[in-house]
């Protein structure tokens, strides 16, 4: 069992390189000379780091991650890749449904489908945000038209944000619009170690 750690940032994300090497190669000692720690506990260091960007939120076992663009069986969707969490919400796996609405839709009407979307028992999905529309576009565009996509993300009271899936842009238009629309699920991963400015702490049983 690995006890709890509370590495500074800097030094998880040295571990993790170490951890990394030690099972290419075992080659811990330059990362472990670095910090000044034995080899072995570098890379066991490692290892908890990667704990926190696989681990549940609610600290269940690591789940496994498939590769983006594949489909992750039992979550409801193609994995798109991990979107950073604003607002002291945790980073989060973006899951896009295979489900797609039968005709363009007006901003609310979309929402409204989004929100009916249910796949291998799970009925969290949502319009994208426009960051998260922006991880799609970088990461799987050949799962979607050449043409807008709402986001979920509402601009005063007349308009909301959506992205032209040609070439990224995003803007916010009229929601009269009739606009495509995809619909997402966020899976939270454990406590965040990328962008966390404190010592992060995390243990694994």
């Amino acid at each position: 069992m690995l006890e709890a750690t509370t590495l500074t940032r800097p030094q998880l994300a040295t571990a993790l390189l170490a951890w990394e090497l030690a099972h290419r190669n075992g080659q811990t000692r330059p990362y472990a000379e670095a910090l000044a720690l034995p080899a072995e506990q570098v890379a066991d260091e490692g290892a908890r780091y990667l704990w926190t960007l696989l681990a549940p939120a609610d600290g269940a076992a690591p789940i496994a991650v498939p590769p983006i663009a594949q489909p992750w069986p039992g979550q409801g969707g193609i994995y798109c890749g991990l979107v950073r969490g604003v607002d002291g919400q945790p980073d989060h796996h973006l899951i896009l449904a295979l489900a797609r609405p039968p005709k363009r839709l007006k901003w609310q009407a979309a929402l409204d489908w989004a929100a009916t979307v249910g796949a291998e028992g799970h009925a969290d999905f949502d319009l994208p945000t426009p960051a998260e529309n922006a991880v799609l576009f970088g990461n799987v565009p050949e799962l979607f038209e050449r043409t807008w996509y709402w986001s979920n993300k509402a601009e005063g009271a007349s308009y909301a944000w959506d992205c032209y899936f040609g070439i990224g842009t995003q803007y916010y238009g009229d929601r009269g619009f009739e606009g495509s629309a995809v619909a997402v699920r966020r899976l939270p991963v454990g406590p965040s170690v990328l962008w966390a400015d404190e010592a992060a702490t995390a243990a694994v049983a």
